[in-house]
C-alpha cells in the first residue's frame, strides 16, 4: 500500500493516494509519470469550422480574421503566444469556438456597434425555458449560430420565428483551436 511520504511511481499509486487522502500537494518530476492531455468533447455550442484569412500581428494580441465554410467572416483576437502555439498561418484550418451565452441578439440596427463580429440572420428556432431561451441564428449563408438569452429578453425583443436579427459576438470571446 503507498502512503504518505512515498516516492510514486506511476498515476495509479497517484490514483490510489488521492482516493485515501483527498487533496495532495505534491512534486511531479518529469521523468516520474508522462502526463498526457486527456482527449475531451467540449460544452460550447458555437463550433465552426473556419480557414484562416489575415493575422495582424501585436506585442500581446493577435487579430485573426476568419472565413467560415459557409462564406461569413469572424475575427478573433487572441495572444501572440497563442498564434504561435498553434502555429496558425494563412490558410491554416481551425475551429472557432465561443459559448452561446457570449452571443449578444439585437434587433435595433440603428445602433452603430463597436463589436467586430456582427452576423445577420434569421431566428430559426426559439426553444423556451422557465429562466433562459436559446436562439437558433441563421445567416444567409447557412451558418447556424446559438445564443442563450433570458427568457425575458426574448420576450422584450418580440423575437419569433422568422424574425431578423444580428448576432453580436466579442473577438476576444473567439477561443481558436486546431485539429491534431
Amino acid at each position: 500500500m503507498v502512503k504518505l511520504g512515498d516516492k510514486i511511481k506511476s498515476a495509479t499509486q497517484f490514483i490510489v493516494l488521492f482516493n485515501v487522502y483527498g487533496l495532495l500537494s505534491c512534486q511531479i518530476h518529469e521523468s516520474t509519470f508522462n502526463i498526457k492531455r486527456i482527449p475531451m468533447a467540449i460544452s460550447a455550442r458555437n463550433q465552426l469550422n473556419a480557414t484562416v484569412k489575415h493575422i495582424q500581428s501585436g506585442a500581446v494580441n493577435d487579430v485573426i480574421k476568419l472565413s467560415l465554410t459557409d462564406g461569413d467572416e469572424l475575427t478573433a483576437v487572441i495572444t501572440s503566444e497563442s498564434t504561435k502555439r498553434l502555429n496558425l498561418a494563412v490558410g491554416s484550418s481551425v475551429v472557432a469556438i465561443f459559448k452561446a451565452p457570449s452571443v449578444i441578439v439585437a434587433t435595433d440596427d440603428e445602433l452603430i456597434l463597436s463589436s467586430r463580429n456582427q452576423l445577420q440572420g434569421t431566428v430559426e428556432s426559439i426553444t423556451d425555458g422557465a429562466v433562459n431561451a436559446e436562439i437558433a441564428i441563421k445567416t444567409a449563408s447557412g451558418t447556424v449560430i446559438s445564443a442563450i438569452i433570458t427568457s425575458q429578453s426574448c420576450q422584450n425583443l418580440n423575437l419569433a420565428v422568422g424574425s431578423s436579427v444580428t448576432a453580436l459576438i466579442k473577438a476576444s470571446h473567439i477561443v481558436l483551436g486546431v485539429k491534431k
